[in-house]
């Protein structure tokens, strides 16, 4: 009495059937649950009421997945089902314990079909979908999320081959503090802008978005779903517009430099044409005193030439300004090269620098102005004497030149310094770059248009710890 009255009592659906599969019993839940009169369970077989095989229990199961079952009235559920077995009785019997979990797998299924649509739509949309078990670390992502970063299809992902592990090293830091401020409840909802790095190498940038969408009992956080969009057009339109803004910059500072040039180039020319007359009347009178120290005269017709060099060059300024270029005509780079190095002959002398010059004897003329290829070459071997002030020994300066098969003429510059600082390797012609205490960054600048606009292209050759070689090529005069 004490058994029937706790079988009775069990709120679960509750069948107790032999090893052939016919049911000896069932307590009121069960026939509540198959829509059946009390006492109408007992003889009829569980094939009656699901898909059942007796084979089955040879196997001796403890549990049925879900499946269909079969009401009274023909209607259909959902059920699963707990197995224990008893075999004190003379053929054994086993008892089932019925779960109608047809609400449960309908909104799973519908919460899978929702996610589904979610996902398409966000697919369609471009972002790509990510879902990260926090327990196993393993991450589900979309097709797109997979064709963003190259990643293929076949291949699982986990935490690492993302996040951190695909993260810019400058975004890990950032990026990971977003994550972490989420999952410890700071923030609602993680979000973040990083630098993604592709399959082939290189690194896109991108913006996620993410939360918790599943907790244990512990309340810990077991899932996260989210999306990247990607927003690398976006990162580059930046950059444009603020490279864009530096030029502009720069314009603006070239002009007020180009405005004081000739304002200097006006101011300039009367001491500068005084100091020549007076160098000659110097030169006239001594020689009316008698016979002149070649050791004197030779200074001071230096001075006369550098005076009258230094007027071109101010009239030259003058010139460009007023009219927007200089006087062009045959010029021959092998003179313009042993000229500049007579002036600064005592310049080289000052710093221990050893000049070697491999010029081609059959090099022919340029068509260029004369002052202007001066003022290029000075002002190369000008950088190439200040490159080695640093080295201590064997300051060796190279000046090479060369004829080219496209009919051109090249010159190169090399030194024995230690390289192009890491501030201006990127650009070493940029206007206002330059890591000299007393520079301004326009002397390169210069140069390279004096250079272009003569038809020609000036780069560096190389540069590393031995030395930088900077070049510059001409074409020839047409005959």
């Amino acid at each position: 009495m004490c058994y029937r009255a706790v079988f009775r009592a069990v709120p679960e659906p509750v069948l107790v059937a032999d090893s052939a599969g016919l049911i000896v019993d069932a307590n009121p839940a069960a026939h509540d649950l198959y829509g059946l009169g009390a006492g109408s369970l007992p003889g009829l077989s569980l094939a009656d009421l699901f898909a059942w095989t007796p084979e089955t229990f040879s196997g001796r199961p403890q549990r049925l997945s879900a499946g269909p079952h079969r009401r009274r009235d023909g209607r259909r559920f959902l059920g699963e089902a707990v197995l224990s077995y008893i075999d004190r009785f003379p053929r054994g019997v086993v008892i089932l314990v019925i779960r109608n979990v047809t609400e449960t797998l309908e909104a799973h299924s519908r919460l899978e079909e929702a996610e589904e649509r979610w996902r398409f739509a966000l697919d369609g949309a471009g972002d790509g979908v990510w879902d990260w078990s926090l327990e196993s670390g393993e991450i589900e992502v979309s097709s797109s999320f997979r064709a963003l970063i190259g990643w293929p299809e076949a291949v699982r992902l986990r935490r690492g081959d993302i996040w951190p592990g695909r993260l810019h090293p400058d975004d890990v830091r950032g990026t990971m503090a977003a994550f972490a401020a989420h999952l410890a409840g700071a923030r609602p909802i993680t979000e973040a802008e990083f630098r993604l790095r592709l399959e082939d190498g290189s690194y896109r940038w991108v913006a996620l978005r993410g939360r918790v969408m599943e907790r244990g009992g512990d309340g810990l956080p077991t899932r996260m779903i989210g999306t990247v969009r990607d927003v690398h057009e976006r990162y580059l339109g930046a950059e444009r517009e603020k490279r864009q803004q530096q030029e502009l910059e720069r314009a603006a500072r070239l002009i007020h430099v180009g405005e004081m040039a000739s304002s200097l180039a006006h101011e300039l020319n009367q001491p500068l044409t005084a100091l020549r007359n007076f160098s000659a009347v110097a030169l006239r009178r001594l020689d009316e005193a008698g016979p002149l120290d070649e050791r004197l005269r030779e200074p001071l017709k230096m001075i006369a030439e550098q005076a009258l060099r230094a007027g071109a060059i101010v009239n030259q300024v003058r010139s460009f300004a007023r009219k927007g270029g200089g006087q062009a005509g045959p010029v021959a780079l092998n003179e313009v090269v042993r000229s500049v190095l007579r002036f600064m002959e005592f310049e080289t002398r000052a710093h221990a620098v050893q000049c070697v010059l491999e010029l081609d004897d059959a090099l022919p003329a340029v068509q260029a102005d004369q002052v202007q290829m001066e003022q290029v070459v000075s002002n190369l071997i000008k950088n190439g004497i200040d490159a080695m002030h640093g080295v201590p020994s064997g300051r060796i300066l190279r000046i090479r030149s060369r004829s080219l098969p496209d009919a051109t003429v090249e010159l190169a510059v090399s030194d024995s310094g230690e390289g192009l600082a890491e501030a201006v390797r990127a650009d070493p012609f940029a206007p206002f770059a330059t890591t000299k205490p007393d520079g301004v960054g326009l002397g390169l600048a210069i140069c390279r248009s004096i250079v272009e606009n003569h038809g020609g292209r000036l780069w560096v050759d190389s540069s590393s710890a031995a030395g930088t070689c900077f070049c510059f090529s001409l074409p020839v005069v047409r005959v």
